[in-house]
């Protein structure tokens, strides 16, 4: 890994591209976890009735000194959540009652809008954007 402040993902799904910013010096170890397992093809799931999208990475276990009990997220934010080793995404202003990490942002969270309603899973994709380093 480089010192890079930031990289860019992508997330596919739908027919739509999505841009996630991941900040290393929000979560150093964490950050860099997410990146050793990409590419990675899971599925996105609605929770806590919409108001967070969440994505299963199955990543190693991380040192929990970048993990906070309860965490406020704001829309566009992402983090990860320990507990069920997934990466989240705030579509709307919530508080996450169990240990998570903000690791990043999304940069078009507009796209994502619609799936706060979704019923069921949906297929993903998440690949290191070419110059993924910002």
């Amino acid at each position: 890994m480089t010192a890079v402040s930031e990289v860019r993902v992508t997330l596919e799904l739908k027919n739509r591209q999505v841009s996630l910013i991941l900040e290393r010096f929000r979560a150093p170890l964490v950050v860099e976890r997410i990146v050793s397992v990409l590419p990675k093809t899971s599925r996105i799931y609605p929770l806590m009735g919409g108001k967070v999208l969440y994505i299963p990475l199955e990543l190693p276990s991380t040192p929990s000194e970048h993990y906070h009990r309860s965490m406020e997220y704001k829309p566009g934010d992402v983090f990860f959540i320990p507990l069920n080793k997934s990466l989240g995404i705030c579509l709307s202003p919530c508080t996450i009652p169990y240990p998570s990490a903000l690791v990043g942002r999304v940069e078009n969270i507009d796209i994502l809008q619609d799936l706060s309603t979704l019923r069921f899973s949906v297929p993903v994709k998440l690949t290191l954007t070419p110059s993924g380093n910002v």
